[in-house]
């Protein structure tokens, strides 16, 4: 497994604490976009591997479907998740917040 496959699978396996945030419920702050990320393992992925992806090809992960998956903002661990589908688009339904 490489370095960044581990260090995902090591999170997902263990309670990593959330940062302490205080989020503000009003204001133009509220505004601001931001990117939340789902991350799934793929173990043994090398460059080479990187380079040689074809559309259709199946990437084997080290998440069963029946795991549930960080969600994160930036650095900060929200809680946690499962995938789901709605309507044909692939979704996240939360399960757990921090």
């Amino acid at each position: 497994m490489n370095t960044t496959a581990q260090s995902v699978a090591a999170n997902m396996s263990t309670s990593t604490p959330a940062l302490p945030v205080s989020l503000p419920t009003h204001g133009v702050i509220c505004t601001i976009p931001f990117r939340v990320a789902v991350s799934i393992a793929v173990p043994g992925m090398k460059l080479r591997g990187l380079r040689e992806l074809k559309v259709g090809q199946v990437l084997h992960t080290a998440t069963s479907v029946t795991e549930d998956v960080p969600v994160r903002a930036g650095n900060v661990l929200l809680g946690y998740a499962e995938l789901d589908n709605l309507d044909g688009q692939m979704s996240v339904r939360l399960t757990r917040l921090n």
